[in-house]
């Protein structure tokens, strides 16, 4: 049997899954949307540069838990543009053959001076550019996720707003 913490995080995962499915596709860019203004209103409000320490969060690691306003955007920007490249390979019948690992890939590093903000603007703007113009995201070629398992670009397109979310939340949490 599974107690504490390894049971909070399944329940979590199986409950994230549930409402990838649910969601339409309107709703899953929606969502994308909403938390990347949501993110840009508290980056533009704050000290972006300082790192900011916050205690410990479903989805956030260690290593995440102290980085600046500026390198959440960034990780979200290069997180936003492989998962866009996901969707779109996915919903053209395309296995996904370019692998990434979610914790050493998508790690910020950009020299200074690079604009994450536009970056990250850009990334949510393209990737719903892109979605609106894709026919079928439902029962597409899978992708297999290491967290949440095997992903149609549907499964994908929803991860992306779910995915803002919760770095959303964690900037909320830095500025607090």
């Amino acid at each position: 049997m599974i107690g504490g913490w390894a049971s909070h995080f399944a329940m979590k995962t199986a409950i994230i899954r549930a409402r990838m499915f649910l969601m339409s596709r309107k709703a899953a860019s929606a969502l994308a949307r909403r938390e990347a203004d949501r993110t840009l209103e508290i980056v533009e409000s704050h000290d972006a540069v300082s790192p900011r320490k916050v205690s410990r969060m479903l989805g956030v690691d260690p290593e995440m838990q102290g980085w600046s306003l500026l390198e959440i955007l960034e990780h979200n920007a290069i997180v936003n543009e492989r998962l866009t490249d996901v969707v779109a390979t996915l919903a053209r019948g395309r296995e996904v053959v370019t692998h990434f690992d979610i914790k050493t890939d998508v790690l910020p590093g950009s020299p200074e001076g690079v604009d994450q903000v536009e970056r990250f603007r850009r990334s949510v703007d393209e990737h719903i550019r892109i979605v609106d113009g894709l026919l079928r995201l439902r029962g597409t070629v899978q992708f297999r996720h290491p967290i949440f398992g095997l992903l149609d670009a549907h499964g994908v397109h929803a991860l992306f707003g779910l995915h803002l979310m919760l770095h959303r939340r964690q900037a909320e949490k830095a500025v607090s």
